[in-house]
């Protein structure tokens, strides 16, 4: 390893040097923000009279020789400051009247003038950026929209509105100085992603898939980088935005693993994915591009069974992408042909059943991510559907699959215009659908409002106890229907809108004026019950049950639940991302002090001081029913199961991790 300071032009101006931007590198996105703040520094150099010198920063790079004694300088840091360097002296050479400046900076600056045609440009950049900026340098007319070419007119509006003349910019630059770092490419003991990981470390400047792209392709030779990344990686870019690529490799993770992934580990798991399973570079990236399909498949709702892409669109409609994971995993054994497309509706179905219970319940869906996750562990080859409903239906506490009698009760008496993600659109959408299987356009229809959200006088008289019927019924499923003329109903009167709902080519809505001659609390209450008979038709529980259980505390429960522990035993504690087995209340207890005392011990000092947790922390001698800490420390921990709880939850709130706890009975 090489390191020291240096002038940027003598870094540049080396010859027969190619600076190549390898292709797991990001393309060049440097903010109009931040050419500024280099442009402002420059003409600062020429404000003090070029007294100053200016550090920009660090260039890592392996050196690797090319054909005729060439040099590769394959850039693992620093490709966005060379750049934008190269594009501030291509628009000073530009706007020059003097034509030595002008060949001084390509030929030594920019250019290979005496080497073949594919090296004559010192910067190789990543194909995306590459051919525009070979425009740039050769003057060519550039109708791409980039950030290259982007940055390249800033510079040159920046220079034509300054005062100073281009040369003056360009003897500015002559001040600026890096510090190279210049990796042996056959050293093993300069580990290039070693290197990178460390000046990445704060995770600020790299997504997580940028992390793990230059993972899978940074220690393996140009020509297989090229090709893995031409032929898988491209793929992955075509099929997900840049965004959501991280997201799409923890939701691949937690299919591997069976296990959820927190959004901060997941370059960390990924590796430890890679190692434990022996892959090769190749094996991995292959595997990646194969699942990124089915992860486009279901953002995008393009499932090539449609009756599959129908059950697709509703779960996205309810924001549930925890079941992604699982679901990717059945879509790929679709695809396979080791499921047929029946029996990959057939689980969607159930699972889509499961979700819209759960939401018309008003049930969590942050407690469902480990519970998914660990459905992808063991998904069964031979009979998956009859797996799935086994365990969905003997899920108790916050998991719990709704029964009949639950659902019909919420269906019918809560306020769903109020629920968020269109719920309501989306019941009276799949009612109609139930009917008729004609689809209606979810963007265009408009859910109405049979007796209006404002009164008329004219309501107030029609109806006994109008307001109240309105505040008891006006947002629930008897008094709501679809409508592609909301404004034209209005406020009027059931016996003016009933010749309306006559004309209308929706069911729901027609049937209205059929089946009703007046609108009140009777009539709507007769209406929801009519359609919670078809809700559990469409949504079914998926197995007969003889009659209903009686309510259990088994299962997994968040702090804000209120729920009766007594006499129940503890079976797993959870916080954050880890899990603590667990036989007792006191060992449960244990388990969180020694969280977090690790997490945080000067705010568990703190917590000492707090009189409702004064005989926690009692004095050693004065101990019942002594716990010892892991870091030495005796408490108290002769309480109840009820108290115990209540002490995490006074700590949780302390710590601000609350909602990221949750015990298993």
């Amino acid at each position: 390893m090489k390191a020291d300071t240096i002038k940027f032009f003598e870094f540049l101006e080396q010859k027969k040097t190619i600076f190549n931007i390898p292709v797991y590198q990001r393309n060049y996105e440097w903010s109009n923000e931040q050419c500024v703040q280099l442009f402002n520094d420059v003409e600062k150099i020429i404000q003090d009279d070029f007294s100053a010198k200016h550090f920009l920063g660090t260039i890592v790079y392996v050196d690797e020789r090319g054909p005729k004694l060439s040099k590769y300088f394959n850039i693992i840091d620093g490709q966005q400051r060379i750049t934008s360097f190269m594009l501030f002296m291509k628009a000073i050479a530009d706007l020059s009247d003097d034509e030595s400046l002008y060949d001084e900076i390509l030929d030594d600056y920019l250019l290979n003038p005496r080497s073949e045609e594919n090296n004559k440009i010192k910067l190789r950049s990543v194909e995306k950026d590459r051919l525009v900026f070979r425009k740039i340098i050769e003057k060519h007319e550039v109708e791409e929209t980039s950030k290259v070419s982007e940055n390249f007119n800033l510079f040159l509006t920046r220079i034509e509105e300054s005062e100073y003349e281009p040369k003056e910019f360009f003897d500015a630059l002559g001040m600026i100085e890096i510090v190279y770092i210049e990796l042996n490419g056959n050293d093993e003991s300069e580990n290039p992603q070693v290197i990178f990981e460390s000046i990445n470390s704060t995770g600020l400047s790299l997504t997580a898939s940028d992390l793990i792209r230059n993972f899978l392709l940074m220690g393996i030779d140009h020509e297989t980088q090229n090709r893995l990344y031409k032929d898988y990686w491209t793929k992955i870019e075509e099929r997900i935005p840049t965004n959501q690529i991280s997201t799409f490799i923890r939701f691949y993770l937690t299919l591997k693993f069976g296990a959820t992934v927190t959004e901060r580990r997941v370059y960390e798991e990924y590796k430890r994915f890679f190692n434990n399973n022996h892959y090769t570079p190749e094996t991995a990236i292959k595997e990646l591009e194969n699942y990124s399909k089915y992860y486009f498949w279901l953002n995008n709702e393009i499932i090539p069974k449609s009756t599959v892409n129908e059950r697709i669109k509703r779960v996205n409609l309810m924001k549930a992408t925890i079941v992604y994971p699982y679901l990717m995993q059945i879509l790929k054994l679709g695809d396979d042909g080791i499921y047929t497309w029946d029996n990959v509706d057939e689980i969607f179905g159930t699972v889509e059943s499961y979700l819209f219970r759960r939401s018309i319940t008003d049930k969590r869906t942050n407690v469902l991510n480990k519970m998914f996750a660990a459905l992808s562990r063991e998904i069964s080859i031979d009979n998956e559907k009859d797996r799935l409903i086994i365990e969905l239906t003997n899920k108790k506490g916050t998991q719990i699959f709704p029964r009949d009698a639950e659902f019909v009760n919420s269906f019918q008496t809560v306020a769903l215009y109020n629920r968020k993600n269109n719920l309501a659109k989306l019941v009276l959408m799949m009612l109609e659908l139930y009917r008729t299987k004609e689809p209606i356009s979810f963007e265009s229809i408009q859910v109405e409002h049979i007796m209006p959200q404002t009164l008329t006088n004219d309501w107030k008289v029609s109806v006994k106890n109008a307001n109240d019927v309105q505040i008891k019924y006006g947002d629930t499923i008897g008094n709501l229907t679809l409508t592609g003329y909301n404004s034209e109903l209005s406020n009027k009167l059931f016996s003016e809108k009933s010749k309306m709902y006559q004309q209308s080519n929706i069911t729901l809505t027609r049937e209205l004026a059929n089946e009703y001659d007046k609108w009140d609390a009777y009539t709507i209450e007769d209406r929801a019950k009519k359609l919670s008979e078809e809700a559990l038709k469409i949504w079914k529980f998926p197995i007969q049950v003889q009659a209903e259980e009686q309510s259990s505390v088994s299962g997994e429960h968040f702090l804000d639940e209120d729920v009766n522990i007594t006499g129940s035993k503890p079976k797993l504690l959870s916080i954050e991302d880890k899990d603590y087995k667990v036989d007792s209340w006191k060992k449960v207890l244990i388990s969180f002090l020694d969280f977090v005392w690790e997490f945080d011990s000067q705010t568990f000092a703190n917590l000492k001081r707090r009189e409702v947790l004064k005989r926690l922390f009692s004095p050693a001698d004065e101990v019942r029913n002594p716990g010892k800490l892991s870091n030495g420390e005796i408490v108290e921990t002769n309480f109840s199961s009820e108290t115990i709880l209540s002490i995490i939850k006074i700590i949780a709130t302390e710590y601000n991790i609350f909602d990221d706890i949750s015990y298993t009975i």
